[in-house]
């Protein structure tokens, strides 16, 4: 099975009715400050109307009571509100403006919470780097405070913007350090990182584990009540079933998490929700539903300025239109997808020139002033009485940094030249590893040409012969002829797997899978991929499945295990492949590689790779294959015939 990549969940509304840890009841306005102030992140889960009502009145007395909390406190929930409905650019307008006019901010408790809102809108506008500077900014302020839950949210931040930037293994880094900050079954963020986490899980395609957490965190949200938690793992589950396959019991439960997410009322969430029920409908082949959630959520996530999800919805629109046969629509929104890409690549490009920019004219001013010092220093020395013995200090100098220069030169030349040497030796070691393989690949050729197709055409011309002195056995020759034939393509398959050149390397191994599981039974392989951007490169896409045939021909040759694992991922950064087994394993240290090993090394190490090999005796083998991609992917290689 290849499961889809799984989208990032909104835990966040969930993270800050935490930080606000007051009451939650709704009360009448007349309340006092302090009281509104229990009250209002209660009213923000279950009647946001009650809510507006409600800040505005805490503005109203804070401002005529002079309570600099209150104000700080009606800001930060506007700034919320606005982080809900409208374009991040404009929350983000609301926070820097309570931190520029709003009077002794900076000591205020609350102070960490705008920048984690502010990080999350960053998030919104896809620019993970900025949300992260703000999210540290959030932690340096805890930190320095001594405020370990503010500091410990602050780390649950992080974490959802790996997820939400497609890296769920820096994320569950993070998730799993507040747990065990953490470990007691009351602490009020345990729903919010159970179920990030069986995101994350889902998003590598570990579904045993996402379904383990994301049911440990309904439980915790239903022991709550929290209905932003609850719906959050609901979601999650819903995904998880629906990535395996199992569409009944997915639409159930997205079903369920879309009635539970009603109550909140939150726009991001219902656009999230919108592009779910889209990805089922297409899963099921009902093109034109697919189209009306997608379009719902494009029509949301553009009035919000959540680029995220309008990428989302616009690959998702595409995707329909083009199973619908509506090419030109097809091509209408693979365009504004694209253009959505290149607008984000563009504004990251704006703010490194900028920051370049400046880094250039500080150091320009640098060196004008140190110029000016060394002319201001020559003119004292011009008219100083010693400036005989500070010539000769200046070629003593000279001298020294001459030398200096000349011994640098020279240790460096020997150092390249090192390099040099070691560079070829190793050029010469994988050049005989590889004329070793191909040594080996053509002994194999032959012999099978020989013991297959060769007989093969012996006993045809035998039958030529008896045909010739009248014995009926056309019929014969014409079987085994097509016995040669037969054998002929598949070395021919085995030499150059077509199923690879033209449908990719996720299609080509799930086809030796079930090849491999139907010539056995008494091992089994499973295959997982997650492939976010597809391999261009043909010669890594062939070393890759090469090394895949190698290492599963070591497991049925070698393991006797019974289970064996497969997981290949992808994306714009590197790829991984990795293959365990139950095996009996064996102790590295006191077994020497064999040429296959060596071969495969050779082959990964070509594109830069690394080959990690783990096993211990009677615990199996685990081989982890991975290879970083160049900035924008590998440009596709061809061969020229």
């Amino acid at each position: 099975m290849i499961p889809i990549r799984p989208r990032g969940q909104r835990s966040f509304i969930s993270l800050l009715l935490m930080l606000c840890t007051l009451g939650s009841a709704a009360q009448p306005p007349s309340l006092s400050v302090d009281s509104m102030l229990r009250a209002l992140p209660g009213l923000m889960r279950t009647n946001e109307a009650r809510a507006r009502q409600m800040i505005a009145s805490l503005e109203q007395q804070s401002a005529a009571q002079r309570h600099g909390h209150g104000l700080v406190q009606a800001a930060f929930f506007r700034a919320w509100l606005s982080y809900r409905h409208e374009a991040p650019e404009r929350a983000i307008e609301r926070i820097d403006s309570a931190l520029q006019k709003i009077v002794g901010i900076d000591r205020d408790t609350a102070l960490v919470k705008f920048y984690i809102l502010k990080g999350q809108c960053y998030v919104k506008k896809a620019a993970f780097e900025q949300a992260l500077a703000q999210f540290n900014n959030a932690l340096r302020v805890a930190r320095q405070r001594g405020d370990a839950a503010s500091a410990t949210s602050t780390l649950i931040s992080i974490g959802w913007a790996y997820m939400e930037s497609g890296k769920p293994l820096d994320a569950i880094r993070f998730f799993d350090e507040v747990l065990q900050l953490n470990p007691s079954p009351q602490y009020e963020n345990r729903a919010v990182l159970l179920c990030n986490k069986a995101s994350c899980y889902n998003m590598i395609g570990d579904f045993r584990k996402a379904e383990e957490f994301a049911r440990m965190g309904i439980a915790v949200a239903r022991s709550r009540d929290s209905h932003i938690d609850l719906g959050n793992g609901l979601n999650i589950l819903g995904r998880s079933y629906y990535m395996q396959g199992r569409l009944s019991e997915a639409l159930a439960l997205l079903q369920e998490a879309a009635l539970t997410r009603e109550k909140i009322a939150d726009p991001s969430m219902l656009a999230s929700d919108y592009l779910e029920l889209a990805d089922l409908f297409q899963k099921t082949g009902n093109y034109q539903q697919a189209v009306r959630w997608a379009s719902k959520s494009e029509q949301l996530s553009a009035r919000l300025g959540n680029y995220l999800k309008l990428a989302d919805a616009y690959k998702a629109l595409s995707e329909n239109y083009e199973a619908m046969g509506n090419s030109a629509m097809a091509a209408s929104y693979l365009k504004k997808l694209l253009a959505q890409r290149d607008s984000v690549e563009a504004d990251r490009y704006n703010r490194a020139f900028a920051e370049m920019q400046v880094k250039f004219e500080t150091q320009k001013k640098t060196t004008e002033n140190l110029l000016l010092k060394k002319e201001n220093l020559e003119a004292r020395l011009r008219n100083s009485q010693q400036q005989r013995l500070l010539f000769l200090l200046g070629g003593v100098t000279l001298l020294l940094v001459a030398s200096g220069i000349y011994v640098s030169k020279l240790m460096k030349s020997r150092y390249q030249t090192r390099l040099a040497l070691e560079a070829m030796e190793e050029q010469r070691k994988r050049s005989l590893a590889v004329m070793q393989a191909e040594e080996a690949e053509r002994r194999r050729i032959a012999g099978e040409l020989h013991d297959g197709v060769a007989q093969t055409l012996a006993a045809a011309g035998m039958q030529l012969a008896k045909a010739r002195s009248g014995q009926p056995t056309l019929a014969r020759v014409d079987e085994l002829l097509g016995q040669a034939g037969a054998e002929i393509r598949s070395l021919s398959h085995q030499v150059t797997p077509e199923l690879l050149l033209h449908f990719g390397l996720a299609k080509a191994m799930a086809q030796t899978i079930n090849e491999l599981n139907d010539a056995s039974d008494k091992l089994h392989f499973s295959l997982f991929t997650h492939v976010d951007e597809p391999l261009h490169d043909d010669l890594l896409s062939l070393a890759l499945y090469r090394s895949f045939q190698e290492l599963c021909n070591n497991i049925l040759k070698h393991s006797t295990a019974t289970e064996a694992t497969v997981q290949l991922t992808t994306d714009r950064e590197e790829v991984q492949l990795l293959v365990e087994d139950n095996g009996k394993g064996f102790d590295p240290g006191k077994v020497a590689e064999g040429l296959g090993l060596k071969n495969l090394q050779s082959r990964i190490a070509f594109f830069d790779g690394t080959v990690s090999v783990d096993s211990t005796p009677g615990r199996g083998t685990t081989v982890i294959i991975q290879v970083q991609l160049p900035l924008g992917g590998r440009t596709e290689t061809k061969n020229a015939d």
